[in-house]
């Protein structure tokens, strides 16, 4: 029993090792190809390593599960076409038997998760966004092009900058149209140069130029002639999360209750449970006569519990978000369902 417990978690650890490996290198390529995207322009080699490296912890979160189950599959198909699977059920060892030999590892790896989910991702995510925050409010003023116009939303504020001249982050001949809001007037304003207030984040100074404000029920602007004017530009949001708590601590979302907390929660339980359940699913699927067809089936029908699962995984978090539910149990039910679903599958399979 021992020899075969440690022969198929040998099999199984090789392919989710290079499984893992390979997705998270493209995983985290594709979120550092989304974060420059919005934004993080301007920065050095070294800064863009920082940034990768912060997102490592996300890109293993999201990638593992799937690697843990197709590294079951393989390792099932593999079993199946050597004939070794046969041997296993001639020992008179069955499916419930191969759970039992796999559970404590699948525990352990689901335990991982849950440190990842629940401590380091947070951790992660917040040491990510104070850096590019930084980073990027040092950098901004180097992204303003010469000729062209910078853009910069943030919360509603809009701001166009254009210069003649950009040298050593002080610019000249420069021109800036902004409003607060979508609903506010356009505000014009020139200056013969401008630069950076240093320490104080996204803010310009600008010397010897002419304000342009509009005024309240009249056409034209009200002109207003200055020496030196100062310009916040506004924090920019440089990750543009739709989890805007992925950054709160685990302990601080267990003193609340509402539903986006529940919606949080539930992501970052999703993960670990996932892992243990899929283990189980991927023996499921493991037919009861291995055949060269059962072998082709094995993938499909392994991969079929991943969409299951993450079909009731989404169903609940809009249920969460639908009908305000604020209930801690509500975190059970999607893993409740799945096994639900798993075990219908099971008996389904056995009457064949």
């Amino acid at each position: 029993m021992y020899t075969i417990q440690r022969y198929l978690l040998c099999k199984i650890c090789s392919y989710t090792s290079g499984l893992t490996l390979l997705f998270l290198m493209i995983g985290t390529f594709i979120l550092l190809g989304q974060t420059v995207s919005q934004g993080a322009i301007g920065l050095g080699a070294m800064d863009l390593f920082k940034i990768g490296w912060y997102q490592v912890p996300m890109t293993f979160q999201l990638i593992m599960p799937f690697s843990w189950l197709l590294a079951h599959l393989m390792a099932w198909r593999d079993l199946i076409q050597n004939s070794e699977l046969v041997a296993i059920y001639s020992m008179g060892m069955g499916r419930l038997e191969l759970v039992r030999l796999l559970l404590p590892f699948s525990a352990f790896i689901s335990i991982i998760m849950l440190i990842v989910s629940c401590w380091v991702v947070p951790i992660s995510a917040n040491n990510l966004k104070n850096f590019l925050d930084s980073s990027l409010q040092d950098t901004f003023v180097d992204n303003i092009i010469p000729g062209q116009f910078l853009r910069i939303e943030n919360k509603g504020q809009e701001v166009y900058i254009y210069t003649e001249k950009n040298q050593r982050r002080l610019l000249n001949n420069v021109f800036v149209a902004s409003r607060k809001d979508p609903s506010s007037s356009w505000s014009l304003m020139w200056a013969k140069k401008a630069s950076k207030i240093e320490s104080q984040g996204k803010w310009l100074k600008f010397d010897e130029g002419v304000y342009y404000e509009p005024e309240v029920d009249k056409v034209q602007l009200k002109t207003i002639k200055f020496k030196e004017h100062g310009l916040a530009l506004g924090k920019q949001d440089n990750l543009k999360q739709k989890r805007p708590l992925m950054f709160l601590t685990t302990e601080k979302l267990l003193n609340k209750s509402t539903p986006q907390v529940l919606i949080e929660l539930n992501w970052r339980l999703f993960f670990p449970i996932s892992s243990l359940l899929l283990m189980i699913w991927s023996v499921i699927a493991l037919p009861l006569r291995p055949s060269s067809r059962d072998n082709q089936k094995i993938i499909s029908v392994g991969l079929l519990g991943y969409g299951v699962i993450c079909v009731i995984f989404m169903c609940v978090q809009l249920l969460i978000n639908r009908l305000a539910w604020s209930s801690f149990s509500v975190l059970l039910i999607p893993y409740i369902m799945s096994i639900g679903v798993f075990y219908s599958f099971y008996c389904l399979r056995r009457s064949f």
